[in-house]
Order: structure tokens, then sequence, then C-alpha cells
């Protein structure tokens, strides 16, 4: 998914490098979306981009997104639970409002939408994060990716 723009983000510090916790693309192996959990808006705007498909294929409507909730980091996996991660959502495309709840589990979890759509340029979506479930450690609210499972047909 192509990351349009967020609210806010987090940007640290490490050994002189310094990483914005906003990804370009939302894919597992780049850095994820944090934002503070005192941030006044939580909020981020994505689509899908020619990146993520072939200019051939034909991108289907989609009625799911697949979500990877909290900060997943396969050799560190004590920073799922020490930071906060997404509970109550609010997904908006076209004139489509839907709110979700995402269980506290590092797992894939499918959010079914109420109505299908393209994913693209012209049909943004928007996730508004209403809620959290509290880190040990830190006050970020992580979610490391979103996906659209869609069907590509070859011309």
């Amino acid at each position: 998914m192509k990351v349009l723009c967020a609210s806010d983000s987090i940007k640290e510090i490490i050994s002189n490098t310094e990483i914005n916790y906003l990804p370009d693309f939302f894919e597992l192996y780049n850095v994820p979306w944090a934002i503070s959990s005192s941030a006044k808006e939580k909020i981020m705007d994505f689509y899908c981009s020619p990146r993520d498909w072939h200019k051939k294929d034909l991108l289907l409507p989609v009625k799911n997104l697949i979500i990877a909730n909290g900060f997943i980091v396969p050799d560190k996996s004590y920073l799922y639970e020490q930071n906060c991660r997404a509970k109550t959502i609010k997904i908006s495309y076209g004139d489509t409002e839907y709110i979700h709840i995402l269980e506290d589990t590092p797992n894939f979890q499918v959010v079914s939408l109420p109505r299908a759509f393209i994913p693209n340029e012209k049909n943004k979506v928007k996730l508004e994060i209403l809620d959290w479930y509290g880190g040990t450690k830190y006050d970020d609210i992580v979610i490391s990716a979103i996906f659209f499972p869609y069907t590509l047909i070859k011309n």
C-alpha cells in the first residue's frame, strides 16, 4: 500500500540515524507506522499503488483488509507487548465508514469491509485509530502493515 500521509508519526535517532516511523509503502520489511497515543489525531491515508501489480493486470474489487497490528519484529518479539496496539479503528473510503475492533494479537487480522471497492489512487482509504491496547513500556501505537487481498487477472 502506498502511504499518502499521516496526521503524525514517531521519529527517533538510532546510531546517529533518524528513523521516521511512517512508511512510504506499507510492507512488512519497511518501518511500521508509529504514532504517539497523545497525538490529537491518529489518521493515515493510503491506497493500492501501481507498484503493487503489473500494469497489464486488472485489479479487482476487494472487500477485506489484512492488518498486522502492533510492532512486529521476528527477532524482537518483546516489542509487541512493550508498544501500544490499535484496538478500535475507523476505516473510511468513498462514502463508506466502518468501525472495527482489532484483537490484541500479533497475528494477521482480516477486516471484512461493508462494501467492496477498487483501492486505487482515486479510491483512497483512511484509517483512524480511536482506541488502543496499552503497552508495557512505551506509549506509541504501532501498526506494522496493511494489505489488500486482491486477485490479479493477466491479460
